[in-house]
């Protein structure tokens, strides 16, 4: 299993992995990463998400379903999730947040307006909110093998009817 530790050289330039054909965003200061994902359990959809501090400290959790939507539709859900959680949870306030997304798409649809599907206007229009909340924040597209945490509380959310968040 890759630990934290193993992503070591990441939090040296994290927009370095950004979708090329958009802006590069960078953070600086304190950051935080949410590695976010969504996988397929049968017929049905979940994604989850965990929080890591710049230490490696485990800070949050969630894991939920979308049912039978899509898996574009519960990676936009996972990353709407892990902005609200990082909102409401005040003690992170002031600090750059990295959401880690296994979907070129979805960091493209977030980052660019144009690009979005007429379908999930909604979806996207409360994650441009909620960023609005956060002081620094930049979105990238790595492989879903780089979070086997976030993994499995995806493979548990397909299972949940309704969310479950945690943060500490």
């Amino acid at each position: 299993m890759k630990s934290f530790g193993d992503l070591e050289g990441w939090w040296d330039n994290p927009g370095s992995e950004a979708v090329s054909n958009i802006e590069n965003h960078h953070v600086t200061g304190e950051c935080f990463k949410f590695s976010v994902l969504a996988v397929k359990i049968y017929n049905l959809w979940g994604f989850g998400g965990i929080l890591f501090s710049e230490k490696g400290e485990i800070r949050a959790i969630f894991s939920g379903s979308v049912l039978k939507l899509g898996w574009f539709i519960a990676e936009l859900e996972a990353i709407r999730e892990a902005l609200q959680i990082f909102v409401a949870a005040d003690s992170f306030g002031g600090r750059a947040l990295v959401v880690e997304s296994s979907s070129r798409v979805v960091v493209n649809w977030v980052y660019i307006p144009l690009q979005r599907p007429g379908n999930l206007c909604k979806i996207l229009a409360d994650i441009d909110s909620v960023k609005l909340k956060i002081k620094q924040i930049s979105f990238v597209a790595r492989s879903a093998s780089s979070s086997e945490s976030a993994a499995w509380l995806a493979k548990d959310g397909a299972n949940r009817r309704e969310t479950f968040r945690a943060w500490w």
